[in-house]
């Protein structure tokens, strides 16, 4: 086992809504101390996003678990997928063709939104991510583009965990995790799930769209007694998600392991310095039972 100590660099090749880099560290604490924690031996993120969970477990706990790493996000498929089975030749050549396709359209905006814009080519998608950031409809400025498109520099260890064999990515809705199927195995206490959905009443209007956000958040509040149970299913998760009225009365029946502050950098915003503060919970789906104390139940 490793000492984990992330850092403010960033382990994913973009910046992304939702990356969990910073709240990382609670999260891991919250799940060694599940009384089950010895017999997990696979993690499965329906919504996995940058993979933040799960990367940094693995960093800890190196080839301990299997991960099923899923997203209905276009452009995370597109670079995990390209980026599983590519040689190091591909690598260095995809990030010529990104180099080549930011010298096209760094200084002509009206070309840049034709491609960029009104395009589903994943390469012109990522250009789109890579320096439009959080910031959508902010055209990015030569200097930025100049200095910025090498995607893989200082990412050799996410690159590793992601061609591991221990890694296996899918892409289907997220949902279909949370429903009884005797043959993916879910209904057994070796698996563990990190959820961490789309956040609802954000501005994350982007990722809300690439996922049936409110299937999600319809399908908890219709079927919260069914996640809570030993019988249907017994997977334990958590579910890390911003605190609103709408999340408390969606969520009302799991279980509310922790309330905490986030910080982040405010988003479409061009002030220096200026940040917005929100309140995260982590829920669980069973009474908490920690391996040193016993039963908590928790609020």
């Amino acid at each position: 086992m490793k000492k984990l100590t992330p850092n403010n660099h960033n382990h994913y090749f973009f910046s992304y809504p939702g990356n969990k880099r910073k709240e990382v560290l609670n999260l891991i604490e919250k799940f060694e101390a599940l009384k089950n924690f010895d017999e997990i031996d696979t993690i499965i993120e329906p919504f996995c996003g940058t993979s933040a969970f799960s990367y940094y477990l693995n960093l800890k706990y190196p080839n301990k678990y299997k991960f099923i790493l899923n997203d209905t996000s276009h452009i995370i498929n597109g670079i995990n997928t390209f980026v599983k089975s590519a040689s190091e030749e591909d690598l260095n050549n995809f990030e010529g063709e990104i180099y080549d396709a930011i010298t096209l359209v760094k200084d002509d905006k009206a070309l840049y939104n034709s491609y960029v814009k009104n395009t589903k080519i994943f390469k012109w998608e990522l250009v789109g991510r890579l320096y439009y950031a959080m910031h959508f409809g902010l055209f990015p400025n030569k200097t930025i583009c100049e200095s910025k498109f090498y995607i893989f520099k200082d990412k050799r260890n996410y690159i590793d965990f992601l061609k591991s064999d221990n890694v296996k990515l899918t892409n289907i809705d997220g949902i279909k995790y949370l429903c009884l199927d005797e043959d993916n195995q879910l209904n057994a206490n070796n698996v563990f799930m990190y959820l961490d959905p789309p956040y609802i009443l954000t501005d994350n209007t982007e990722y809300k769209q690439e996922i049936n956000t409110q299937n999600f958040y319809q399908f908890c509040y219709e079927r919260q007694n069914y996640l809570k149970s030993d019988i249907y299913f017994k997977p334990t998760f958590f579910l890390n998600i911003i605190k609103n009225w709408l999340v408390d009365a969606v969520f009302s029946k799991l279980y509310k392991l922790d309330s905490y502050a986030i910080q982040y950098a405010k988003r479409n915003s061009f002030k220096k310095g200026a940040n917005e503060i929100n309140q995260h919970y982590i829920l669980c789906n069973k009474i908490y039972e920690n391996k040193n104390i016993g039963k908590i139940f928790i609020y």
